[in-house]
This record gives C-alpha cells, structure tokens and sequence, in this order.
C-alpha cells in the first residue's frame, strides 16, 4: 500500500503535464479539437491492458524489485529519448524570450529540480499519508 500511493502521486505529476503536452501537440500539427481530444481518449484507454497486466503481476511480490525497475526504465527512456533532443534543438535555436544561457539552463532544469522536491516531501511524509 505504500508503494502504491507515492508511486501514484508520482505518476500523477508526470502524466498530468504529459497529457496536457499531447494534446497540446496534436492541436499543434493541425487536429480539431475534437479530432485530438478523440485520440488522447483512445491512447488513454489503450492503457487499460497495460493496468491489467500491472494488476495480474501486483500480486507476485517477487517481481516487486523488477517492476518497479522497469518503470523506473521507461521514465527514465522518456526523458532521454523525448525530452533532451528537444531541450537541446531548443538551446540551437536559441530561445526568443532569452538569450543568456545559463537563464535557459535555469528554466529548463527548474521541472527536473521540482520533480525531485516532490519526490523527496513524497518520501518524508509517506508515512504520514497513510496513517490518515
């Protein structure tokens, strides 16, 4: 149970802006809002197989290590494979509103740096959450 809820939180703050950022994207290349509404629906209903497979293994504690890495795996795969080419095309083409490197590297690591504060107020206070 504990494991669970701190992952929750944390799968929250990720998915909350990545799902606004996909929607985002897909109004950006040109879809209707209905049109993009429609596939983040469907792209978040897909999931449910991805939940039952995750509810099927919840139960075999000695895959807990291994499932939790491989989560770990993906998040991190996102962010290398996603996120830092974009920060990087960023970065060439300089930024409109700033020039000044190090106020970019500021801002572009200011998501990173909040993510692990929560992180951390997630581990500290977990205990607290539950007893509620």
């Amino acid at each position: 149970m504990r494991g669970g809820l701190s992952t929750s939180i944390a799968v929250l703050c990720h998915e909350l802006p990545h799902e606004l950022g996909d929607f985002a994207v897909l109004l950006h290349a040109g879809m209707s809002v209905k049109s993009a509404l429609f596939y983040n629906l469907l792209s978040s209903i897909l999931c449910a197989a991805g939940m039952i497979i995750g509810f099927l293994l919840g139960g075999m504690h000695s895959l807990d290590t291994w499932i939790f890495m491989l989560a770990a795996g993906m998040f991190i795969y996102i962010a290398l494979v996603d996120m830092m080419p974009e920060l990087s095309a960023n970065q060439l083409k300089g930024n409109r509103r700033c020039h000044q490197p190090s106020v970019l590297f500021i801002w572009q690591n200011l998501g990173i740096i909040l993510g692990y504060c929560i992180m951390l107020l997630i581990a500290f206070y977990e205990f607290e959450f539950l007893s509620h």
